[in-house]
């Protein structure tokens, strides 16, 4: 694996995770209030949601925590 190709792995995971990222922190709160605003009969749900939701993504911030691993790891293999 040449060493261009694990720097494009690290840009395709930032590029991946940043806007997952910043929907979560805040997207997903704007859109449970805007909800709980709109349909007051089922605010209570709000919180449920935003946990449903974290829960969800959870796992695609581990998958790409190990495709960053994998990637470090085989940079480290290509330098020695």
């Amino acid at each position: 694996m040449k060493q261009g190709s694990t720097f494009f792995l690290k840009i395709a995971v930032f590029i991946a995770g940043t806007p997952v990222l910043a929907l979560c922190i805040f997207g997903l709160p704007w859109i449970a209030a805007k909800d709980a605003a709109a349909h007051p009969e089922t605010a209570y749900l709000q919180y449920p949601f935003l946990i449903g939701a974290y829960i969800t993504v959870t796992p695609f911030f581990v998958a790409l925590y190990q495709a960053l691993a994998i990637d470090i790891k085989s940079e480290n293999d290509l330098i020695v």
